[in-house]
Formats: C-alpha cells, structure tokens, sequence
C-alpha cells in the first residue's frame, strides 16, 4: 500500500478510504447520534428549570463543554447542528439577520 519509503501516497489514502467508507459512515452516524443525545438532555434539563428553547440553545452554545471524550468530537458546529435539528435558530436567524 505505501511506497518503498514508508510514506502513504494521496493514492494511497483514496484506496483506504474507499475500502473502509462503510465503517466511516458508521462512526460519522455514532458521532452524530451522541452529540445529539447529549445535546438535547442539556436542553430538556434547561427546558425543566423554566428556560425556552432559544434561551437554552443560546446558553448550550456559550457553555457547553466542547472537546473530545470518548471519542466523541464534540465541536460548536456539531452542537448548533443539533440545536437546529430540534427547532433552535441562532439569534442572527431569529432577529431577522443580527449578529448573535
């Protein structure tokens, strides 16, 4: 697969990444899913304590802990992607095109 020198070629990875798209799939849904889950227990517990769902969004954004745990990739992008998929509209979106 790699050429004499040990390094991994673009050909190389293209190859891989063809043969294990399957499994890239997977672990794309898996990442998906628990970031979803943990995503919408923060907001059902804000939700519980009174707040509405653009305030808890709003809240979930600024506070949540981002990083990488149990190797789940836990970005801004992945939890706003989320908030959105449950009805959150970034303040920008919902003020009718202001910065958030």
């Amino acid at each position: 697969m790699s050429t004499p020198n040990n390094y991994i070629t673009p050909s190389d990875f293209l190859a891989w990444e063809k043969v294990n798209a399957a499994m890239l799939r997977d672990e794309a849904e898996r990442q998906r899913r628990a970031i979803d889950d943990a995503v919408i227990k923060a907001v059902m517990q804000a939700r519980q304590s009174g707040m509405c769902l653009q305030d808890a969004g709003r809240i979930i954004v600024r506070n949540f802990q981002y990083g990488c745990r149990d190797g789940i990739s836990y970005t801004p992008a992945a939890v706003r992607r989320a908030l959105e998929s449950i009805g959150w509209e970034p303040k920008r979106k919902n003020a009718g095109g202001d910065a958030q």
